[in-house]
């Protein structure tokens, strides 16, 4: 993710706010109310738009389990944002 950041801020104008890194199991509640309140004490809100995974790794070395968490969470993206807007709600 570290890169991910990197090239934002080098394609980013320079008075441009920099993004936050946050790594969250968006599976676990605990992490999204910390990624929740990380968000607000940075921001002051929170939008939630929409959330995904991604697991690199080849087909030979990934298990199903790895896929099915990732179409899970990708394709199907209900609990986790629900769980932000119910943590940024309290």
């Amino acid at each position: 993710m570290k890169h991910v950041v990197d090239e934002c801020l080098r394609v980013s104008p320079a008075d441009t706010e920099p993004p936050l890194m946050v790594l969250a199991d968006l599976w676990s509640e605990a992490d999204v109310t910390s990624l929740v309140d990380t968000t607000v004490k940075k921001f002051g809100r929170l939008g939630v738009n929409d959330v995904g995974i991604v697991d690199f790794g080849s087909t030979e070395a990934s298990s199903l389990t790895q896929y099915d968490r990732v179409i899970e969470v990708s394709q199907c993206t209900t609990v986790p944002p629900y769980d932000a807007v119910r943590s940024a709600a309290d």
